[in-house]
C-alpha cells in the first residue's frame, strides 16, 4: 500500500471530504480505482474532532498468511527449476553421451531420471495452484502488489536468476577460449540460461504490472461500474503464455523421460538388470585375483572366494553359470529381463540382449610386461 495515498486519503477525510470525492479526484488524477477503494475501506469515518478512524484488520494475520503463500511460492518454484534442469542434463547425457566417462546404459534407469520425475510430478501442480491463487487474491486486493514480502521474494527471484544465466554465460565462454565447448555442454548450457530467462521474464512482467497498477495507469485500470477493461486482458497475454510455455515445456519433458525410460516396471527391471551386471563384474574381477594368484582358473564358482554372495539372482534366487572353457579362457552367464545391445556403453556387462546371455572372457597378457601384467577381456560384443 501507498504511504502517500494513505496519508492523503486520511488528511483529505480529516478535512470533512466524502469517500465519493476522494475517490473521484484520485482516479481522475491517474491512480487505480480497485486500489483507491482498498485504501478507503482501511477508515471507517472521521470522529467529532475530525480524526479519520482506521477500519478494524486482522494485519498480522494476514502477513502471516502472505509470508507462507509467497515464502512456499518461491521454495516450489526452485525445486521446479532444479528438477527440471536436472531431467533435462539427464536427457541431454542420453543422446549426446560421453563414452568414456558415462555409464550410458546404467544412467537411463538411474535415480536422477526418478527422483526428476517424482519431483515435478508432485511440485508443478502445488506451485501452479499457488500462482493462481495468488493472482486472484491480487485482483480482490490490488493493495496486496505493494506488500514489502511480496516484492523481496520477487526480487530475490530476478536477482537469482541475473546471477545463475551471467554465471552460465561464463562458464560457456570460458569453455570456448578453451576449446571444450561440445554439444553436450553447449546443450546443458542452454538449459540453463533458457529456465534462468523463462523464470526472470515472468517474474519482470509481474513488477511491471505492478508498477502500473500503483501508478493507476488507465490501460489496466477497472472501470467505473466495477467490470475489467477489455484491454487488460491483452496486456497481461504476454505473461500468461510464459507460464503456459512453462508448464508446456515441464510436460514434454515429462512425456519425452517417461518415452524413454519406460514404465516403472520398467524401471524396476532395470535395476535388476544392473545389479546382475555389477555382480558379474564383481565376479570377473574376483576370478582374474585368483588366476592372477595361482596361474590358472577355479573349475567351478564354489572355489571362487564369496562367490557365494555374488552368485545369488536378485529376483529369482537363481546363480549365475560360470563355465572354464580353457586355459585362460571362461564364461559367465546370466538372464537378463531387458535389451540394452542400443545403448552406448564401455561397461561390457551392462549391454547385453533380454534373456539368457553369456560373456566369453580371455585373459590377454600386457606386450610391456608379460610376466606380471594382463587381464580377461571379452572376445565377442553382444
Amino acid at each position: 500500500m501507498s504511504l502517500e495515498l494513505r496519508q492523503y486519503i486520511k488528511e483529505a477525510l480529516a478535512k470533512g471530504a466524502s469517500k465519493e470525492q476522494i475517490a473521484e479526484t484520485l482516479t481522475q488524477s491517474g491512480w487505480a480505482l480497485g486500489i483507491v477503494q482498498k485504501t478507503l475501506e482501511q477508515f471507517t469515518g472521521v470522529d467529532p474532532l475530525g480524526v479519520p478512524i482506521p477500519a478494524a484488520r486482522l494485519q498480522a494475520h494476514q502477513i502471516a498468511r502472505d509470508f507462507f503463500v509467497y515464502l512456499l511460492t518461491f521454495v516450489t518454484l526452485n525445486l521446479i527449476a532444479f528438477a527440471f534442469g536436472a531431467l533435462c542434463f539427464e536427457l541431454i547425457e542420453h543422446w549426446f553421451p560421453d563414452v568414456n566417462t558415462v555409464y550410458y546404459s546404467s544412467r537411463i534407469g538411474s535415480r536422477s531420471f526418478q527422483w526428476g520425475l517424482a519431483q515435478l510430478i508432485v511440485v508443478v501442480p502445488v506451485f501452479f495452484f499457488l500462482e493462481r491463487f495468488t493472482q486472484q487474491a491480487l485482483e480482490r486486493y490490488p493493495e496486496k502488489r505493494e506488500s514489502f514480502i511480496r516484492k523481496f521474494l520477487i526480487y530475490l527471484i530476478l536477482g537469482m536468476t541475473v546471477l545463475v544465466a551471467l554465471s552460465d554465460l561464463i562458464f560457456a565462454v570460458n569453455s570456448f577460449l578453451e576449446g571444450e565447448l561440445t554439444v553436450r555442454f553447449a546443450a546443458q548450457a542452454g538449459v540453463i540460461l533458457g529456465i534462468a530467462s523463462l523464470i526472470f521474464s515472468y517474474y519482470f512482467l509481474e513488477m511491471q504490472r505492478d508498477d502500473r497498477m500503483v501508478k493507476g495507469r488507465k490501460e489496466i485500470s477497472a472501470t467505473s461500474d466495477g467490470t475489467d477493461d477489455p484491454s487488460r486482458e491483452r496486456k497481461y497475454a504476454g505473461q500468461r503464455y510464459l507460464g503456459w510455455l512453462g508448464l508446456i515445456l515441464i510436460l514434454a519433458t515429462i512425456a519425452t523421460t517417461f518415452f524413454i525410460t519406460g514404465s516403472p516396471h520398467t524401471q524396476r527391471l532395470r535395476r535388476l538388470d544392473n545389479i546382475r551386471a555389477e555382480n558379474l563384474e564383481t565376479l570377473k574381477s574376483t576370478i582374474e585375483m585368483k588366476y592372477k594368484e595361482e596361474g590358472n582358473l577355479p573349475k567351478t564358482l564354489a572355489e571362487v572366494p564369496n562367490a557365494k554372495t555374488l552368485s545369488s539372482d536378485p529376483s529369482l534366487g537363481l546363480t549365475y553359470d560360470y563355465q572354464k572353457t580353457g586355459p585362460d579362457t571362461f564364461q559367465l552367464c546370466s538372464t537378463f529381463d531387458t535389451d540394452t545391445t542400443n545403448d552406448k556403453s564401455n561397461q561390457r556387462f551392462y549391454n547385453h540382449p533380454k534373456g539368457n546371455y553369456c560373456f566369453h572372457l580371455v585373459y590377454k597378457h600386457s606386450k610391456l610386461d608379460k610376466d606380471n601384467a594382463g587381464q580377461f577381456e571379452f572376445q565377442s560384443h553382444p
